[in-house]
């Protein structure tokens, strides 16, 4: 009897009643199951190999996407354990039940069109800003990971995720992921950050359009023979080349830089969904003027923008940017009206940002900018490199603190700081100059209030200069 536990009417935790097996793997087994106390279907998720280490991944899975709320990221609902007929005691994940069926199982019918390309990897990319915003890295982003439904897509299994900078604790290679998602610097004994994350939506995109990952492997023997031939560099380099004639240039770009083999080239989350978002055309609203709207760059402030416009009797919409590709800047072609940037009540005192701001509509007169002022260093005491990335590090946390700078661009901000402690003298030149053109970009995308970018681009050439003394 123990064999055949758990069957179709077993009664786990005295509240969810399994009702139909949907899907065995090798690690677990998904259930549809009533909830008899709540009176609603679910998933819920038995791990299959009956170890301490699979237990543990059930547990850490419930509580991370616990506190993940997100439209696309699978909501879990409950985590339980139950005695088996032997006496053993096996955990159980309980999660959202959802309809539709898997990217991964999609792709076997065939590559997706460019945009509906652009519409998953847009959602997955928000989950994804979100979770590195609360210092969540997956760790294992890949097509049988992400859901299609009837409500957007949804990203699964947060069973291997670490806070980011987490070592990896195992000698199988369990927490890297899948080998043909797996970014570059992983194999090098790189904790996931991340732009490890990043690499494997660009991974994921490309094969959505393409049709097959940049280099398909599926066992880590291949990975590492792969690796020992350099193949999957050569591959890596010429993936750009070998997407269909019909994407559009920006997006092609993107790809190509989700790919990229050092991490701090590739985008954030968030500005892949930023960008993937402007590939989608949406109507550009107006007020009662006839004045255009800068879309928000982010879902939350969208909404809150779209409810202020209701109450207020105007016409509500979303306005497309279109972002152009090539480098990390993030600048969009098209903007909307430069907008105004009220005064922090503590913190750098505003000047001009270190970026050229959005402009408004053709009509309208270009906002004007000017670069930081000159440097100070004749003047100012000599710090040590780490005083100086820490003083950076508290300017960032002020404006988090107070609003001025987006949860998850001072995130992505401060991991890639931090790195700055253990880089060698001669990288962090090139590190602080991709700082500050991170800067710049999100200064005039507006996540980055242009006081504290005027402020962080000044202490970034302190890093640099104590890098050097």
């Amino acid at each position: 009897m123990g064999d055949q536990w758990p069957a179709r009417g077993s009664l786990l935790s005295l509240r969810y009643r399994l009702r139909q097996k949907l899907a065995t793997g090798g690690m677990a087994e998904i259930w549809r199951a009533d909830d008899e106390l709540l009176g609603r279907a679910v998933a819920l998720k038995l791990p299959r190999p009956r170890t301490a280490e699979i237990w543990h991944e059930a547990w850490i899975e419930a509580r991370t996407t616990a506190r993940l709320s997100h439209p696309h990221i699978a909501a879990v609902h409950d985590y339980g354990e139950e005695q088996r007929p032997d006496g053993t005691v096996v955990p159980f994940v309980v999660m959202e039940l959802l309809d539709g069926e898997s990217l991964a199982a999609r792709l076997t019918r065939g590559r997706l069109a460019w945009q509906d390309a652009v519409r998953i990897g847009a959602e997955v990319a928000s989950a994804l800003a979100m979770a590195h915003a609360s210092n969540v890295v997956h760790r294992d982003i890949k097509p049988g990971n992400i859901m299609l439904t009837s409500t957007g897509s949804k990203v699964l299994d947060f069973g291997i995720s670490a806070a980011a900078g987490t070592p990896d604790d195992d000698e199988t290679g369990a927490t890297f992921g899948t080998p043909a998602y797996v970014a570059p610097e992983r194999l090098n004994g790189t904790p996931a950050e991340p732009a490890t994350d990043v690499y494997a939506l660009g991974t994921v995109l490309f094969e959505m359009v393409y049709g097959e990952p940049p280099y398909p492997v599926d066992t880590w023997e291949e990975f590492a023979e792969a690796r020992a031939w350099d193949r999957f560099a050569a591959a890596r380099a010429t993936a750009p080349d070998r997407l269909p004639d019909e994407l559009p240039a920006s997006f092609r770009d993107l790809i190509g830089r989700c790919l990229s083999d050092d991490p701090w080239l590739r985008p954030a989350a968030s500005e892949v969904h930023e960008r993937l978002s402007a590939l989608r055309p949406v109507p550009a609203p107006t007020l009662a003027g006839g004045v255009a709207v800068r879309r928000p760059v982010a879902a939350v402030r969208v909404a809150i923008a779209a409810l202020l416009l209701v109450a207020a009797g105007a016409a509500v919409g979303l306005v497309s940017w279109s972002h152009g590709g090539g480098g990390p800047r993030t600048t969009p072609d098209r903007a909307g009206p430069a907008p105004t940037t009220a005064t922090p009540a503590a913190g750098p005192t505003p000047t001009d940002p270190p970026a050229d701001a959005p402009t408004g509509p053709p009509a309208s007169t270009p906002a004007t900018v000017s670069p930081p002022p000159p440097s100070t260093a004749s003047t100012e005491p000599a710090i040590g490199l780490t005083e100086a990335v820490d003083g950076v590090i508290s300017v960032v946390e002020a404006g988090q603190a107070t609003g001025e700078i987006r949860d998850d661009v001072a995130v992505d901000l401060i991991n890639l700081l931090r790195q700055l402690h253990t880089a060698s003298p001669d990288d962090v030149g090139r590190r602080v100059a991709e700082l500050q053109q991170k800067v710049r970009a999100r200064a005039a995308e507006g996540s980055l209030d242009r006081a504290y970018a005027n402020d962080l681009w000044t202490r970034l050439d302190r890093v640099d200069r104590a890098a050097r003394a």
